[in-house]
């Protein structure tokens, strides 16, 4: 989800005009050279319909000053032409389908109607019944700082004692609020990204990502659960999938796997 003003028209597209994290962090942090821009990542639940944080999208008014980009990410490492953005890769917002929000840490969740169906992309596989194993091992997808497309894994489920939401020790930072939180063996999505502890620390006169250890508590990263969304999706229907979408097609967790492998090899080493 990228603010209106920081797409410029060009050529037929458009170019995003931001700035390097390491203008906005400490200039040694890692990806310090990576242009900045969404504030909010989201998913594709229906060609036409994408789910994200409902603190990303908190009325209908907030529709008209952002767009959403599809594949603003590294194609490969070293890539620099990342920001240079086909016309077919932003959408913007036709109507908010549905929204509920109860708060970081329970219910937080947006259906977004875009202005059109988005071809060649697969809406993600959704778990709409059962939450989480303790231990379960996950995974996201997002923006993190604003970043180009990023993929953090290595993390488990923490606690599932809420029946709304969930804990994890996954990296995600502001930005990644709507990621899409991946049970790593089914591939299926489990989660949205809601909230976190603090991202930063102050070293000296910038800030660096906070370092975590096991036991301080600061770890925790909460996921609205994608369960709660079970209702609004059955009553939408194939409402918002557009008159010559085809039947939904839900991204296989083969083709996930695939889909990560590829991003993993564009990130430089992430």
């Amino acid at each position: 989800m990228v603010s209106t003003p920081l797409l410029e028209a060009s050529g037929g597209g458009y170019t995003l005009r931001s700035v390097p994290l390491g203008r906005r962090r400490c200039p040694s942090v890692r990806f310090a050279e990576q242009i900045t821009g969404p504030r909010c990542t989201g998913f594709l639940v229906r060609p036409r319909l994408l789910a994200t944080a409902a603190h990303c999208i908190k009325e209908e008014a907030d529709c008209s000053g952002v767009r959403w980009v599809f594949g603003y990410a590294l194609a490969a490492k070293g890539d620099a032409s990342y920001t240079a953005l086909r016309a077919e890769q932003v959408y913007s917002c036709r109507r908010v389908a549905a929204r509920r929000y109860e708060g970081f840490g329970a219910v937080d969740y947006a259906l977004i109607e875009l202005d059109r169906a988005v071809p060649g992309r697969p809406p993600l596989a959704l778990e709409l019944e059962f939450g989480p194993a303790l231990g379960a091992p996950v995974a996201l997808l997002g923006h993190p700082n604003g970043l180009p497309l990023k993929v953090a894994d290595s993390a488990s489920v923490l606690r599932n004692d809420e029946p709304r939401s969930f804990d994890t020790d996954l990296d995600a930072f502001q930005g990644n609020s709507g990621s899409p939180v991946f049970d790593a063996a089914s591939r299926k999505v489990i989660g949205i990204v809601s909230h976190g502890h603090a991202d930063n620390v102050r070293e000296g006169s910038c800030k660096v990502p906070r370092v975590c250890k096991p036991g301080d508590g600061c770890y925790l990263d909460t996921a609205s659960g994608t369960w709660n969304m079970k209702a609004d999706l059955e009553a939408l229907g194939t409402a918002a999938e557009g008159p010559s979408a085809k039947a939904l097609d839900l991204a296989a967790p083969e083709e996930l796997t695939e889909r990560l492998a590829r991003l993993r090899s564009a990130l430089d080493g992430r």
